[in-house]
């Protein structure tokens, strides 16, 4: 008997052993998949911050362009300037360019002038040819480096240098001239760091004379190209530096998508000291500047393991224990079953062995367990569920559910449970507890109603906590809110009287004006800023925080206008059309300003002294924002196709109308290129909205429509 023990001890073991190896894998398994999700969303993150990254390096060339756009001779000096705080920012940027286009038969003419403008003495357009620079041959057009702006001044100068002398370089810069957008290039080492074998990435950004809508026109009309020169190690090293904890424990490829495979790799990080998984990877791709990025990134091995803890470990450990105890049982059934008496009372030790844990195991429970009859007599309360009323588990034994519950639950109470009359559906509330000290809880049941054979009510079981404190903080949290509120609703306030101040005290310095140019150019000043100031106050005055009524706003813009305003002895009217719409405070002011310099140029100029209005007609001003998706929707069927071919389907597109029945635009004026400020500014704040304007000649007076997108923030 003692050999067959022995030889089922052994079997026992083994078995016992081989399951919680299987156990231990499976949750070991289960927790690295929940951590390799996470892992992902960590990828994910850091994804979007290369793609910002990489956004804000780029966005720099785009801005260089707009200036040479809106500048038709830049300096040297501008192109400077410009480039004074762009390389302390960022540090990936190697050097900046701006490329002219340089057709055949001016190239004689562009050198000269280039070394009159002292860009350099010697200054002429070359090419390589190995180590050397050779003048270019005859070609239809060339692209040279003509300004160049770079981190650290070099012996080795580009200026001159044909881009378009490499089939690369010049496939590139066709495709940017004929995209209109910022373009990347694949990646490129650099002539000034060949020995290094630094990687870099070419960015244009096409400028050209006008507004070209076609291929044909922009081929036609290409002024030239702004360039950025950036190191790729640079750029993925400052994202890297944000992201410290998969900086240490991931390795990342970032290749270009669509490149032979010797051309892809454009960044390679591999910490030191690491085992990659050799199983688990993950691949996110990104899209910039027209450029597709795969950013695979292979965790290490040391990832999983410092996150796994000991659950698998004690899960592991607590089946050896059960496969070993039922093992034993086995065998223990095995051994004695001679021995009837003996095997029932070991039985009977052993439930009354199970049943104590129950009880210590509901007992160490930290949530209240509550058990009663039909008639809602207490039949059991674990430790907890006492220590939560101060009392003993015997002080409530038999005890009534109800005399534990506070007035203001007492109602539902009864409810919920005297008069049930659908006991098998579990029920779910929030009630009032009394304590032995008499104060009062707020606790969270969930309770579990239980039948007899034949389906009547026989009591019910609950799980029962104490949610007192988090009642405290919800309300806590609803008074904070409140209190922010106010503070913010206070923050708009005194801008605005900030504002009124600084307005105030620029009609205090009005006073001491006596050059009439200066006086208006004050008093245009203070215009603008009450414009402001009634953002502010209409949000000041609104339940939100975050859009204002623009029929209010523009009412109240203009009414100091027109009270205060006579024309050569003829009063001006205002006639306002808007449409119920909110905006919000970014776009709002914008308009805002637009309204106060168009309404104000009106009042200036469209009436003289010499009548233009018609004989017994009153001079007017009409002001009108309107939807255009409601414009589309009620136009004509024939009318619906032109018009909605100028709005994207999900937009929401505003129109603004400001007109006058005066003597109209000066004719050949473009106002697009107004040297007058108030124009100049009309056209800034149309392009910060994203928007199109332009002046109907045909109507009577002047009319100026504006198209916008109300951008929404939810």
């Amino acid at each position: 008997m003692q050999r067959i023990s022995k030889l089922w001890i052994t079997v026992i073991v083994l078995v016992s052993a081989a399951v919680s190896c299987v156990v231990y894998y499976a949750i070991a398994a289960n927790i690295d998949a929940g951590n390799f999700e996470l892992f992902k969303r960590a990828v994910d993150d850091h994804a979007a911050v290369i793609e910002g990254e990489l956004d804000s390096n780029f966005d720099q060339v785009y801005d260089l362009a707009r200036l040479f756009d809106s500048v038709e001779d830049v300096t040297a000096d501008n192109f400077s300037s410009f480039m004074k705080d762009i390389f302390e920012k960022h540090p990936s940027f190697y050097a900046f360019e701006w490329l002219p286009r340089v057709k055949y038969s001016k190239k004689t003419e562009f050198e000269l002038t280039a070394r009159k403008k002292a860009i350099l003495p010697d200054y002429y357009i070359f090419e390589k040819s190995g180590d050397k620079n050779i003048p270019v041959p005859a070609r239809d057009e060339y692209f040279p480096v003509y300004y160049r702006q770079s981190r650290a001044r070099r012996d080795f100068r580009v200026e001159g240098f044909d881009l378009a002398s490499e089939a690369v370089r010049r496939k590139i810069i066709e495709k940017a001239c004929d995209t209109g957008a910022i373009t990347v290039s694949e990646p490129i080492v650099l002539i000034s760091e060949v020995e290094k074998g630094v990687k870099a990435i070419m960015v244009l950004m096409p400028v050209y004379h006008g507004n070209p809508k076609t291929l044909q026109a922009r081929r036609a009309n290409l002024r030239g190209f702004t360039v950025g020169l950036f190191r790729v190690k640079n750029i993925f090293d400052e994202s890297f530096r944000r992201k410290d904890s998969l900086y240490k424990s991931a390795v990342f490829d970032i290749q270009i998508q669509g490149l032979p495979q010797d051309k892809r790799m454009l960044y390679r990080h591999v910490p030191s000291g690491i085992v990659e998984h050799s199983k688990l990877n993950y691949v996110k791709t990104i899209e910039v500047a027209g450029l597709t990025l795969n950013i695979k990134a292979v965790p290490a091995m040391s990832y999983f393991s410092e996150r796994r803890g000991l659950a698998a470990f004690f899960g592991a450990a607590g089946v050896f224990t059960i496969v070993s105890l039922l093992g034993g049982f086995i065998v223990s059934i095995k051994t004695y079953n001679a021995q009837m008496e003996i095997e029932v009372a070991e039985k009977t030790m052993y439930l009354l062995e199970s049943e104590k844990k129950y009880r210590q195991l509901v007992d160490l429970s930290r949530e209240g367990i509550w058990a009663v009859d039909k008639d809602n007599r207490t039949t059991f309360v674990n430790r907890a569920m006492a220590d939560m009323l101060g009392y003993t588990a015997d002080d409530m034994a038999g005890a009534s559910f109800f005399d534990f519950i506070g007035y203001e639950s007492d109602v539902k109470g009864q409810h919920s449970l005297k008069y049930q009359t659908q006991p098998w559906e579990n029920d779910r509330m929030e009630v009032i507890l009394r304590r032995k000290d008499g104060k009062e809880i707020t606790a969270a049941v969930s309770m579990v109603f239980i039948t007899d054979e034949s389906g009547r009510y026989a009591g019910s079981i609950s799980a029962i906590s104490d949610i007192t404190r988090r009642k405290e903080m919800d309300d806590k949290l609803k008074k904070s809110l409140a209190e922010k509120d106010i503070l913010l609703k206070e923050v708009h306030h005194r801008v605005k009287n900030n504002l009124q101040i600084v307005s105030g005290m620029l009609g205090m310095q009005m006073d001491y004006v006596s050059d009439s140019r200066y006086y208006r150019m004050f008093e245009d000043c203070q215009r603008r800023i009450q414009a402001i100031a009634h953002v502010h106050e209409q949000i000041y005055l609104s339940e939100g925080f975050t859009n204002i009524n623009m029929r209010e706003y523009v009412t109240q813009l203009t009414d100091g206008y027109f009270r205060n305003f006579r024309i050569h002895n003829k009063s001006v009217a205002v006639k306002i059309a808007i449409d119920n719409i909110d905006l919000g405070i970014d776009i709002a002011i914008p308009c805002g300003l637009i309204i106060n310099e168009l309404v104000t140029n009106i009042l200036k100029h469209a009436f003289p002294a010499e009548s233009v209005c018609v004989e017994n007609e009153q001079c007017q001003v009409d002001i009108a924002i309107h939807s255009l998706d409601e414009k589309i929707d009620k136009a004509a069927p024939e009318e619906k196709l032109s018009q909605s071919e100028m709005i994207p389907p999900y937009a929401q597109m505003l129109e603004l109308i400001i007109s006058d029945n005066g003597a109209g635009f000066p004719e050949g004026v473009d106002f697009k290129n107004s040297k007058g400020l108030g124009m100049q500014i009309v056209n800034i704040l149309v392009e910060q909205l994203e928007g199109t304007i332009w002046l109907d000649s045909a109507a009577r007076g002047s009319k100026f429509s504006i198209n916008f997108e109300n951008k929404r923030t939810v």
